[in-house]
């Protein structure tokens, strides 16, 4: 019913009404139960950033491209 696309962009616009970049989401890159579904936000424009050796993706969708690219601590990789 388009519900999650809706929901995307409302938080897309909250973001640019913030003067954020962007949205920036943790995703397993093998399928982990409890978290977001990759191939869903990729196809909504999501970019794979950045990767951790346990199976986690780094997604951001930048209101800007010239918006710098979000990363993990290095604690986290």
């Amino acid at each position: 019913n388009g519900h999650a696309k809706a929901l995307l962009q409302s938080a897309m616009d909250d973001a640019a009404q913030q003067g954020k970049h962007g949205l920036v989401t943790v995703v397993g890159t093998q399928k982990f139960n409890f978290m977001s579904d990759t191939k869903w936000l990729l196809r909504q424009g999501f970019k794979d950033v950045e990767r951790t050796p346990d199976g986690f993706s780094l997604l951001v969708k930048k209101l800007s491209e010239d918006a710098p690219d979000p990363a993990f601590k290095d604690i986290v990789k």
